[in-house]
């Protein structure tokens, strides 16, 4: 039970005829004093009695269980008035931490005699993981205006923060708009490394000459050439280092988030081009395996599995992680390998570890480079703190180069990609070596 504004109102209006009676008389102040409050407690416990009980009200939260990172997600609290008396009410939800919220506590609404109402608000959430909102708290205006009523109705339905999967869209519209992908899918059906015959067309400047079909050709007088499908059912999976190297943030996002966004736009493609994907999460050991998979089916299961990943506190052990890889994996699989190198020791040891355990595999090793260094080592110094972070900027992105020349000459795939470009970098090197027929 609350007092409304109303109630403070009625009791300042007593308080000045109070003053005014003072200076007639003592006697009269107090006479007026007695009276006041005597209405004013009159009044209070009228407006009590005649607003509607708490156990007419409801109220019932309805969020989809599985939330997007980063997106605006729609709540609705639904409040129900059982009673036979209009009311006005007002909610407030709690909200958990990690999460940006519009305000829904800022509107008053009048519900009619066994009516209802939707409040409508969005959350943000900003963290991955499994929260709950604790519960809704209502609040019902007595019908004089005078007194409140509360009422807090526990919540423990938990909601699941997934990576953004609207972003999967998102991204595949901006690909179809820049035709970057549809120019690559073009290539792909012209595969002449594997694949099967799809059917002829005429020639252009863009073909390679082996995929001209000389009896076609023959017999029309023109160039034919043969058009190909790529192998559907082959096998892609995500090796996903989650160890302390991917808990280092570009923009106050962490590697290992944008590695999860990636993860997803790729299985979105290699699912809806007849692949099979697969994840794998270490650090020390194997965390988390799913087998290679395809359809929505395979998409929740990984949703799943990445909604709570995070980082630990503990260094990769790329041998585990292969050894148990492989004794998990027995066909050959095109494998992307999402990590951090820091040094060129470190990238020999990763080297000699894939070429150890993965040599039956096709390994692409994806880094993420921080835009901000190579900013800094090709900016102006001014001063001689300039002349030190500007020479810290170019040792970074030499040793990144380093890095980079001792994956090449092991022979294993690799880019160092900002973050921005990750998600769409990956899926070109998913359609290029899908073009090329190395799987």
């Amino acid at each position: 039970m609350g007092v409304n504004k109303l109630a403070a109102v009625y009791a300042a209006v007593g308080a000045v005829l109070i003053l005014i009676s003072g200076f007639a008389s003592e006697t009269l102040a107090a006479l007026m004093f007695v009276l006041v409050n005597f209405l004013l407690l009159v009044l209070f416990a009228a407006d009590y009695i005649i607003t509607p009980s708490l156990k007419h009200f409801s109220a019932e939260r309805v969020l989809d269980l599985n939330l997007s990172l980063s997106a605006e997600n729609t709540v609705e609290i639904i409040v129900r008035n059982n009673s036979d008396k209009a009311v006005t009410v007002r909610v407030r939800d709690d909200v958990p931490e990690h999460f940006l919220s519009s305000d829904v506590s800022a509107h008053r609404v009048k519900i009619s005699a066994k009516g209802y109402h939707t409040f409508t608000y969005t959350v943000t959430p900003l963290k991955r993981g499994a929260y709950f909102f604790p519960a809704i708290h209502l609040k019902v205006y007595g019908l004089l205006g005078l007194c409140t009523k509360q009422k807090k109705f526990v919540t423990d339905t938990n909601y699941r923060v997934y990576p953004n999967m609207k972003d999967i869209t998102k991204y595949r519209l901006n690909s179809v708009n820049k035709n970057m992908f549809l120019s690559g899918i073009k290539r792909l059906r012209t595969v002449a490394n594997g694949g099967e015959f799809n059917s002829l067309r005429e020639y252009t400047s863009e073909d390679p000459y082996n995929i001209i079909n000389w009896n076609a050709t023959s017999r029309r007088g023109e160039l034919i050439v043969n058009t190909y499908t790529p192998e559907k059912n082959q096998h892609v999976y995500v090796m996903m280092d989650s160890s302390r190297v991917m808990n280092s943030e570009i923009d106050y996002i962490k590697k290992l988030d944008y590695s999860i966004n990636a993860c997803f736009l790729l299985a979105d493609y290699c699912i809806r081009g007849g692949d099979n994907i697969g994840l794998t999460v270490f650090d020390r050991t194997v965390q988390r395996f799913v087998h290679a998979g395809k359809g929505q089916a395979q998409m929740d299961v990984l949703a799943r599995s990445l909604y709570d990943v995070e980082c630990s506190e503990t260094s990769a052990n790329y041998d585990n992680a292969f050894i148990a890889f492989n004794s998990a994996v027995k066909r050959r699989s095109l494998v992307f390998i999402f990590t951090e190198l820091f040094n060129a020791d470190e990238a020999a040891r990763f080297a000699a570890s894939v070429k150890k355990h993965m040599g039956k595999h096709l390994v692409f090793t994806i880094t993420i480079n921080n835009p901000k260094q190579k900013a800094l080592a090709e900016g102006e110094a001014e001063n001689e703190k300039d002349i030190y972070v500007k020479a810290a900027a170019i040792k970074f992105m030499q040793d990144r180069r380093k890095i980079k020349n001792i994956l090449r000459g092991a022979g294993i795939m690799n880019s160092d990609v900002d973050p921005d470009k990750l998600s769409l970098s990956v899926v070109a090197h998913y359609l290029d070596v899908k073009k090329s027929g190395l799987l």
